[in-house]
């Protein structure tokens, strides 16, 4: 396409599964990537029903991908499940609520790290 990574990171953070316009190009180079690993996940989630006999309710996203825009709505029709971004920062009290926006946005980046912590905490 002719462009650099670092532009190729905007673009994608600025336009997401969406696409706008001429960028329409950015998420249809995606869209095969991103496809692999919600199959990925379909197998699994019908491995895991199969032998635990209960039903996978919902999908949460974690990592930094989650904040791609439109990937919530478009894993939810890909999977047929409700699709959520992690907000690990929910149990976590202290911050104001001028960081709430900014809490959230970083949320899914920070999931592992931040579960791992609370539970090496818990268990002291």
């Amino acid at each position: 396409m002719g462009i650099n990574v670092r532009r190729a990171e905007e673009l994608k953070r600025q336009n997401g599964l969406l696409g706008k316009g001429g960028e329409y190009e950015i998420s249809t180079l995606m869209l095969p990537y991103l496809d692999v690993i919600l199959n990925e996940a379909k197998r699994v989630r019908e491995s895991y029903e199969r032998s635990h006999q209960d039903r996978v309710e919902r999908v949460i996203l974690a990592g930094g991908g989650a904040n791609l825009l439109g990937i919530e709505k478009y894993a939810a029709d890909q999977l047929q499940l409700p699709v959520i971004k992690a907000d690990p920062f929910s149990p976590l009290v202290g911050y104001g609520q001028n960081l709430m926006p900014i809490v959230k946005d970083i949320g899914p980046i920070f999931s592992v790290a931040l579960g791992l912590g609370i539970k090496i905490l818990s268990s002291q």
